[in-house]
C-alpha cells in the first residue's frame, strides 16, 4: 500500500521487440519480482517487506545486459505513487536527509474517545529513469519507504535502511531473517508439486504476518484471516482479528515457531481488559472475545455487527 508502483520502460531510439515478462514471488526469500527482457537488456523489479525492519518496505531495479554491446542503455522509470490516503490526513514535513518525508493522524480513532494514532512516511524518491553506463554488465538500484508513529522513530528506521543499503546490506539481512525462519518451519511433502507449493505459500503468507524472530519487543496486533494473500478491498477483514487466530493460526505456528505463536498469547492478555468490559456491556458474567472480535492495536473490540461470544 505505500510502495511506489513503477512501470519499466525500456526507452531507446530505436524500437525494440519484449522477449519476455515474468511476475513471481520467491517464497525462500520473500521478495516479489517483476521482470521484463529484451534482446539487449532485461530489467527486474523486487519488492519485499523487509523481514527483520518490518518499518521499511523496499523496492529494487535491476539491469543486466544482454549484448556484448558498450552503449549505454535507459529504462525510463514511470511512477504512478502518490502521497495520500483514504483513511489519514496527510501533511508535507520537512525533507530528511534526501527522503520526503510527510506525517498526519487517522480520520477516526480505532475506538471512540481515544486520539487518533500519528503515521509518518519517509521514502526516497524514485528517479525518472535509470542507466547502465558503458563497460556495466549490470547494476542495482534501491529504493525504500519508511513508516512510523512518530518523526523520532520514522528517522531511526529511515537511518537503519540507509547504513544497511550503502553497505550492500539490505537485500542480505532480509534474506538472512528469512533463512533463519525458513529453518525451523520448512515442511516438505511428497506428492504432487501444486500440493508442495500450496502448502508452504500458506505457510509463507502466515510467517509474514508475524513478528520478527529477533527484535526488540513491541505490541504486536495479531493475525488477521486476511493478508498478502487475500488483501484486496472487501476481501481484507479490514485486518481485524477472529478466533480464527486462535484456532488454526496459533497451532500451526506453535509446532515451527513456540516463540512467535507466544506472541499471540501476549497478544490476547493485552486486549483481555477490552474483553472483559465487552463482557459487561453484552450482560455476560464471565469474560468472552467477540467474534468477530474486530480487535485493534488498541484495547477493545470495534465490530459494527451483531456479537458472537467465545467463552475464554
Amino acid at each position: 500500500m505505500l510502495m511506489h508502483c513503477v512501470m519499466l520502460c525500456y526507452d531507446l531510439s530505436r524500437s525494440v521487440t519484449l522477449i519476455c515478462c515474468i511476475t513471481l514471488c520467491d517464497s525462500t526469500s520473500g521478495i516479489f519480482t517483476h521482470s521484463v527482457s529484451t534482446a539487449s537488456v532485461c530489467a527486474t523489479q523486487s519488492f519485499y517487506a523487509h523481514r527483520h525492519i518490518s518499518n521499511i518496505i523496499v523496492m529494487e531495479v535491476m539491469l543486466v545486459r544482454q549484448v556484448t554491446t558498450e552503449e549505454p542503455i535507459t529504462v525510463e522509470l514511470q511512477s504512478s505513487f502518490t502521497p495520500s490516503s483514504d483513511d489519514v490526513v496527510f501533511q508535507t514535513a520537512p525533507d530528511y536527509r534526501g527522503g520526503r518525508h510527510i506525517q498526519g493522524q487517522t480520520k477516526a480513532a480505532e475506538v471512540h474517545g481515544d486520539p487518533c494514532p500519528s503515521v509518518h512516511l519517509i521514502w526516497i524518491p524514485v528517479e525518472t529513469s535509470l542507466t547502465l553506463q558503458s563497460g556495466q554488465s549490470q547494476s542495482r538500484w534501491g529504493f525504500m519507504v519508511v513508516a512510523a508513529d512518530t518523526a523520532e522513530n520514522a528517522q531511526m528506521f529511515f537511518d537503519r535502511g540507509l547504513e544497511l543499503m550503502e553497505g550492500g546490506n539490505l537485500r542480505l539481512s532480509h534474506c538472512q531473517a528469512w533463512a533463519e525462519l525458513w529453518a525451523g518451519s520448512r515442511v516438505e511433502l511428497s506428492g504432487p508439486d501444486a500440493l508442495s507449493r500450496a502448502v508452504i505459500g500458506c505457510l509463507f503468507y502466515l510467517l509474514s504476518a508475524f513478528p520478527p524472530l529477533r527484535d526488540a519487543p513491541s505490541l504486536f496486533g495479531g493475525v488477521s484471516p486476511g493478508g498478502l494473500s487475500n488483501g484486496r478491498q472487501g476481501q481484507d477483514y479490514w485486518g481485524h482479528v477472529f478466533w480464527d487466530q486462535d484456532t488454526w493460526m496459533y497451532p500451526s505456528i506453535a509446532l515451527f515457531q513456540p516463540n512467535l505463536a507466544r506472541a499471540v498469547l501476549k497478544y490476547r492478555v493485552q486486549t483481555v481488559e477490552g474483553a472483559r468490559i465487552n463482557a459487561q456491556q453484552q450482560g455476560y458474567k464471565v469474560w468472552v472475545i467477540r467474534s468477530p472480535t474486530a480487535e485493534v492495536y488498541q484495547l477493545g473490540p470495534v465490530t459494527p455487527t451483531s456479537p458472537y461470544a467465545l467463552p475464554l
